[in-house]
């Protein structure tokens, strides 16, 4: 029987510097920020050919609700980033200066990083046990 301490182990700083540069950390990462952008893909498709009403097709749904989740949970939340340029732009006295997108994109990436961090040390916890 295998403890999961050994697995469970802090990560040294190259694990950790290595996740924030790693493909699969910017292949998620551009994989959010393109699905933010589907809605206004439909809109302007849905604009020139209005018979091909771009929203009933399922795949755009379900490529556009991990973003869209992300921005709920994460972002907008009362823990979320969104608060900070909020209060940055009123500081400044500035509105709509595009802070919003700047922090959604930061978002995006810091959970990219959380999320393969986390599947990787699920993958090395799994793999532990199955020897």
């Amino acid at each position: 029987m295998h403890s999961l301490t050994g697995a469970l182990r802090p990560s040294t700083g190259a694990e950790v510097r290595s996740v924030f540069r790693r493909p699969t950390t910017l292949a998620l990462f551009a994989y959010l920020v393109a699905a933010t952008y589907l809605p206004v893909l439909a809109a302007a498709i849905g604009q020139v050919a209005p018979a091909a009403e771009p929203y009933v097709s399922p795949v755009a749904i379900l490529l556009y609700v991990p973003a869209y989740l992300l921005s709920i949970l994460v972002y907008d939340s009362p823990w979320g980033l969104e608060n900070v340029v909020y209060a940055v732009e009123g500081f400044l006295g500035v509105s709509n200066s595009g802070l919003y997108y700047v922090g959604l994109v930061v978002t995006y990436y810091l959970c990219s990083v959380v999320l393969v961090w986390f599947g990787a040390t699920v993958r090395r916890v799994v793999g532990r046990h199955r020897d």
